[in-house]
């Protein structure tokens, strides 16, 4: 399953994977910002939360290639 259309799919759900991890990222930055918070305590906020992001994005891309998330006869649990 190599043609065209297939691969520009696959890049597709990458790259609007990434533009709403982004927007995600832009709009906790601002709530953040709006607090009162030191700079210290919101610079670690938004290290914890791009951590999070990441291992979450990490967990659910093995998961996908790993081939579990298209055997349905898995869920519900």
């Amino acid at each position: 399953m190599d043609t065209p259309l297939y691969i520009t799919a696959q890049a597709g759900f990458v790259l609007l994977t990434l533009v709403y991890i982004g927007l995600f990222a832009r709009e906790i930055g601002k709530g953040v910002n709006a607090t009162s918070w030191d700079t210290k305590r919101r610079k670690k906020f938004i290290g914890q939360m791009t951590t999070t992001i990441l291992i979450w994005a990490g967990f659910v891309t093995t998961w996908s290639l790993s081939g579990k998330m298209s055997d349905f006869s898995l869920f519900p649990f």
